[in-house]
């Protein structure tokens, strides 16, 4: 495998500088989506509604069950290109899905969910080698702890964001609307990453 230049101690400042906040936002949407989707799903799509919460609890699960395999599928794409391209069109990907989430209701919601949980998940790969790549060796496990902590401690804070909204507004759509700006916040961010070549095979090369 043909391997990149290492990149400059000003890049990985600035590329990690610029992940943290990439991560603290997909944190926060990923556990205000995890965390809103049950009650959006009843309150908004009375096919599942008529089954109970047992309907819900079941359609949720496979949704994360099945976004698992999206992050092989992601892993997949960021072995063969940019990853600052991947994780761009990842989250640029999670906008206007975001914004129809606080809109739509019926089938359509429950596809548009899916399809941004997805995506969310797909991305995990590339940001994941784009840490490794701005983090010397000797310090990656602490950075990956760094991603874990951020991860983890978002979720009290969209737990927070889910209750107070939900209850000011009694609906979702202003919830979504700044989970939409904080997705553009991060691409904006993640636009500024320093460039990252296509990895190729010595047999590609040939």
């Amino acid at each position: 495998v043909k391997s990149e230049p290492a990149p400059s101690r000003g890049d990985m400042v600035r590329g990690f500088g610029i992940l943290i906040l990439t991560m603290v936002c997909m944190g926060i949407v990923f556990n205000v989506t995890q965390t809103a989707l049950p009650k959006l799903f009843s309150l908004r799509v009375s096919s599942i509604t008529e089954q109970g919460t047992l309907g819900v609890g079941i359609l949720i699960a496979i949704v994360y069950a099945i976004s698992g395999v999206m992050q092989i599928v992601g892993g997949h794409l960021a072995d063969r290109y940019s990853l600052k391209m991947i994780y761009t069109v990842g989250l640029v990907c999670q906008i206007p899905m975001l914004v129809l989430i606080a809109q739509v209701s019926g089938m359509p919601l429950v596809v548009i969910a899916t399809l941004a949980v997805f995506i969310n998940s797909g991305t995990l790969p590339a940001e994941n080698m784009l840490i490794a790549r701005y983090i010397p060796s000797h310090h990656r496990a602490l950075a990956f702890g760094i991603k874990f902590v951020l991860a983890f401690g978002t979720a009290p804070l969209a737990v927070l964001m889910v209750s107070k909204l939900v209850e000011l507004t009694g609906e979702f759509v202003w919830l979504y609307l700044i989970m939409a700006s904080l997705m553009t916040l991060a691409f904006a961010a993640a636009m500024l990453l320093p460039k990252t070549s296509v990895y190729q095979t010595t047999a590609e090369a040939a």
